[in-house]
């Protein structure tokens, strides 16, 4: 989905981020994967290195991702959800309902800590509509629920702001390494987006509306499968993380990035200026940075 400089200047801007948890860059560039291609084609694909401080590990880097701010801020240095500070650094989905309440949010993911009080969750506190998949489930399963859920709810309802998880690569390279199997999760996640991206595009008044799209990253994997070094000591397959997006401030992307850039994007991908007393640590890397 790329954007087109035909698009009305006034119109509904809109944002989906994609999570997929534990792509290793150099195994997601080996693999086939034409829609991540194509979000990076036309617009910008960057790679970076978990921020620092912490361990390479989802908690602190969805955390980081979802607020803006750094783990010794927001608080989350590990998947315990406990210390999240959610009051002094909430959400970017909180944030937009704090400028817009009426602006409609989606969390779809089949990590609890995203949607539920499970290890001090949820980590998104406002979200107007929240799918969270079957736990029990195999994460492949609980990620076809999502991609479904998500198809349905982007191809139509009047939603600002997504964030939508897939886990499926990061459960199988914990149980089989970084191979072949991981591999083909990775294409498998690929046209997960796909699906969503296609009902998107579907919507009846696409023509009115100016979507952003990002997909990224939280850490990578060593050879055998694992994470979770200090960021530090961790090796560069392990602590090296990506993102793909494209929209209207997406042709001119700056060159360093980082998890807590995502969420300066995010809002201003739903049209929200952002605000100097919030003090985040993020700031666009598209055209004009925060502008």
């Amino acid at each position: 989905m790329g954007y087109s400089a035909g698009k009305p200047a006034n119109g509904t801007k809109r944002v989906v981020v994609f999570a997929l948890d534990g792509v290793r860059v150099d195994v997601l560039r080996q693999a086939r994967t034409p829609v991540i291609d194509e979000l990076a084609s036309n617009g910008c694909f960057l790679t970076f290195d978990f921020d620092g401080g912490t361990r390479a590990i989802s908690g602190p880097g969805w955390s980081t991702v979802a607020t803006g701010v750094v783990p010794a801020r927001h608080g989350v240095i590990d998947n315990d959800f406990s210390s999240y500070r959610f009051d002094e650094w909430p959400d970017i989905f909180t944030r937009l309902a704090q400028v817009d309440a009426r602006a409609r949010t989606y969390v779809g993911g089949g990590w609890a800590p995203l949607l539920r009080d499970d290890c001090g969750g949820p980590l998104f506190r406002h979200v107007w509509r929240g799918f969270m998949a079957d736990v029990s489930a195999e994460a492949g399963t609980r990620d076809d629920q999502v991609m479904k859920d998500a198809g349905a709810v982007l191809g139509q309802d009047d939603v600002r702001a997504a964030f939508v998880y897939f886990e499926d690569p990061d459960a199988v390279a914990h149980s089989l390494g970084t191979g072949v199997p991981y591999r083909e999760a990775i294409e498998s996640t690929d046209r997960r987006v796909g699906y969503v991206l296609d009902a998107v595009r579907a919507r009846p008044r696409l023509q009115d509306e100016i979507w952003t799209v990002i997909a990224l990253t939280d850490h990578g994997h060593r050879d055998g499968g694992g994470h979770g070094s200090p960021v530090a000591e961790a090796p560069e397959v392990e602590r090296r993380c990506w993102l793909a997006a494209t929209g209207p401030r997406m042709g001119g992307c700056r060159r360093r990035v980082s998890h807590a850039d995502v969420a300066v994007e995010v809002l201003l991908g739903a049209g929200v200026e952002v605000r100097g007393e919030w003090a985040l640590d993020g700031r666009g890397f598209g055209r004009n940075g925060n502008a």
